[in-house]
C-alpha cells in the first residue's frame, strides 16, 4: 500500500512507537515531533521488506490509559482512563 501511495504522488509517514508516538506528539507547528514519525521513502520500505521486524518500532501504550504527564496537550480532557459500560 505504502509502494503504491509514493508511485501515484503521496508522501507516506510511519508513526513511530505505535500509539506512544500519537499520544505524546505535540499539535503545534513550531514544536518538533520529529521523533514520533518518519517519513516512508521507496527505498526504507523496500529495505524493511528484506530484513523484516519492524524499524518503526512499536509500544504496548493504551491510549485511554495514558497518564496524564505523558499525555500530548491536543488530548487534555479527552479521556479519563477509566472504562465507560
Amino acid at each position: 500500500m505504502t509502494l503504491r501511495a509514493l508511485h501515484e504522488g503521496y508522501e507516506v509517514i510511519g508513526i513511530r512507537h505505535g500509539w506512544a508516538g500519537l499520544v505524546e506528539m505535540v499539535r503545534d507547528k513550531s514544536c518538533d515531533n520529529s521523533e514520533n514519525f518518519q517519513a516512508l521513502t521507496e527505498e526504507i520500505v523496500d529495505r524493511a521488506g528484506r530484513t523484516g521486524g519492524t524499524f518503526l518500532h512499536s509500544s504496548r501504550t493504551n491510549p485511554g490509559r495514558v497518564y496524564e504527564v505523558r499525555r500530548a496537550r491536543a488530548f487534555e480532557g479527552q479521556f479519563s482512563g477509566e472504562k465507560t459500560t
